[in-house]
């Protein structure tokens, strides 16, 4: 339980300093760029449609394809975009994840244990979303140069104490799991799209002027704990559970 009083700790000093940069936050800071110069044209090409289906949610479109017309007008919308990611806000905050499989002892005369799944925090993390990890990169980098002392005390992906000799018993008929609860910070950037005319968004909507804004959230672990979670929950009901196979802790006496 350590890193959960640390991160207590951790939270209530990050709040208290948070007040000392708010001159920092009086207008949002820039993060990152993207375009056709410095990114692959399908990812700006995905990054389109995504935006294409936020901002015409209707049930006939909502997962249409966006379509740009010939390779010259391809091109065009493609070199034409621009994306920039700006810093609104962050905060730290927990959460919590499954770290190992849901099961249900269903041996009357035998207690069963359930242990962390192995690099549970490193499959949990892992993406092919480059556009998110360079993202996270450019937060980190950007955090690091604050020179601010709770700031520069933060690692960031600090999991090599995880406690993963922990070991959890169920009853019989108890179901359980256990869970990666994490400390993390939390940034919420302006994604701001400039979106050329070739694209075709005014075919949608005439009055498109060429800018979208949304709010995305990105979220960079810095340490967590496993914790033993027993009973129901969002990633653990009795029709999901596991029963075969189980880790027998003792025998009970009948």
């Amino acid at each position: 339980m350590w890193h959960l009083f640390f991160a207590a700790i951790l939270i209530f000093h990050f709040t208290v300093e948070c007040a000392t940069i708010l001159p920092w936050f009086k207008q949002e800071q820039f993060l990152l760029k993207i375009n056709s110069g410095n990114y692959d044209e399908h990812l700006i090409y995905q990054k389109l449609q995504q935006a294409y289906e936020n901002m015409y949610a209707l049930p006939n479109n909502h997962h249409a394809k966006l379509y740009l017309g010939d390779i010259d007008k391809f091109k065009q919308c493609i070199v034409g975009t621009e994306i920039r990611y700006y810093i609104k806000s962050f905060e730290m905050v927990q959460k919590e994840s499954e770290a190992s499989e849901c099961r249900i002892n269903v041996n009357p005369e035998y207690e069963v244990i359930i242990t962390p799944s192995e690099n549970s925090e490193v499959i949990l993390h892992e993406t092919s979303d480059i556009i998110s990890k360079h993202l996270e990169n450019r937060i980190i980098e950007k955090f690091n140069l604050l020179q601010i002392p709770v700031f520069s005390a933060i690692e960031f992906y600090d999991f090599d104490n995880l406690n993963y000799d922990l070991q959890c018993s169920l009853d019989y008929q108890d179901i359980g799991q256990i869970k990666l609860v994490e400390n993390d910070l939390r940034m919420t950037l302006h994604e701001i799209f400039d979106i050329p005319e070739n694209c075709g968004f005014q075919r949608i909507d005439k009055e498109f002027t060429g800018e979208f804004k949304q709010i995305i959230v990105v979220d960079i672990p810095v340490n967590g704990t496993f914790v033993c979670h027993r009973g129901s929950s969002r990633t653990c009901k009795k029709s999901l559970a596991e029963f075969s196979n189980p880790k027998y802790k003792l025998f009970r006496d009948t």
